[in-house]
């Protein structure tokens, strides 16, 4: 065999990295243990998918036998794991009626499955590979697996729920539902490339996507680590040298709740944190440190939400104002802060919600 090249290094380090993180989160015992189980899936799959083009690309495929060949028919199980995976964070509910999204895998899986026991043991040779895979069949396949991300990214995008998810949580998903649609577009081209062209740097440039994605999970893992994994968030670094004890920091964040509750101060759109604090009778630093602490986020965003609910309660009154004057009665400046708002904190716009 020819020595790898720098791609297929690459590929090599790919699946490693893969294999790596599937395992720390498969084992992780912090957070939701079942949430980390589905991502762990996902990343499997890519990676398992990653494995079967690296042995394609390298010739070593003809000395793996079938089982290894397995990688076309666990696409429809990629999807699949990430709606399940988000399904999850949204709903925190057991996994119940999960059957129906294993079955185009499992149809697909044994479909390829060969005949010939030596053959799915043993090496292949081009014309057992002919047999098992009819050029017609894997294109109908391939429309199938374009389908399917098609339907479960309108699952992910129009049927998951997020008003009953915690704030800072929103943004992690928010970043798995971007890097889904990246997969399920780089896909989509990626399989029509191969129709009309058939080009080796059409394959290499899809699983160079896909390659990024299993770094961007890692990465954005460990980076919201605490969030992800329901670990206790450290302070930072501004707040280390604070004397603000855990019981007064609760309770200034109670005040501050009793506060907002009474007086509304967030329909004001000038609203600052130097005000707030000084009608709590405590420093800008201290509530800030007890807003981070008690509610995971920054002022601007304990504030926003406030503005976003109130929007929701004006929006599903009987008489429906127009959204300008929903965004200024809500207390937000401006419509474009209203809609970006609205949007990361119900995961809808303001029409959609009412809808």
């Amino acid at each position: 065999m020819e020595p790898l090249n720098l791609f297929q290094f690459f590929l090599l380090l790919v699946i490693g990295q893969g294999l790596f993180l599937a395992f720390i989160l498969f084992t992780m015992k912090k957070g939701d243990t079942v949430a980390n189980k589905l991502l762990a899936g996902a990343v499997f799959l890519m990676t398992h998918y990653t494995i079967s083009f690296f042995l394609n690309d390298t010739g070593y495929r003809w000395y793996t036998g079938t089982l290894f060949l397995s990688g076309y028919s666990i696409v429809p199980l990629i999807p699949a794991t990430f709606y399940l995976y988000l399904r999850r964070l949204t709903t925190r509910s057991p996994l119940k009626g999960v059957f129906p999204h294993f079955i185009p895998f499992l149809i697909q899986f044994f479909y390829w499955l060969p005949n010939n026991t030596d053959g799915f043991y043993g090496a292949l040779d081009m014309e057992m590979i002919k047999s098992y895979y009819p050029y017609l069949i894997v294109r109908i396949g391939s429309a199938i697996h374009i389908l399917l991300f098609l339907f479960y990214g309108y699952l992910i995008f129009k049927r998951l729920d997020f008003r009953k998810i915690p704030v800072e949580k929103i943004s992690w998903i928010q970043k798995i539902q971007s890097l889904f649609l990246i997969l399920a577009i780089t896909f989509t081209i990626g399989t029509f490339l191969l129709w009309t062209v058939d080009l080796l740097v059409a394959r290499h440039i899809f699983f160079t996507f896909i390659s990024f994605i299993i770094y961007l999970i890692g990465y954005y893992g460990y980076v919201q680590s605490d969030i992800l994994f329901d670990v206790v968030r450290k302070l930072k670094p501004k707040y280390q040298s604070s004397k603000l004890t855990p019981t007064r920091s609760k309770g200034i964040y109670l005040d501050l709740l009793d506060l907002m509750n009474e007086e509304k101060l967030y329909l004001s759109s000038s609203i600052k944190l130097a005000q707030v604090a000084s009608r709590l009778q405590v420093t800008s630093h201290d509530l800030s440190r007890a807003i981070n602490e008690n509610y995971g986020g920054s002022f601007i965003d304990f504030i926003n939400k406030y503005r976003v609910d109130e929007a929701k309660s004006i929006l599903t009154g009987s008489q429906r104002p127009k959204m300008f004057a929903v965004a200024l009665d809500s207390g937000f400046g401006n419509k474009v802060s209203f809609y970006k708002n609205f949007k990361k904190f119900t995961g809808a716009l303001p029409s959609e919600f009412v809808k």
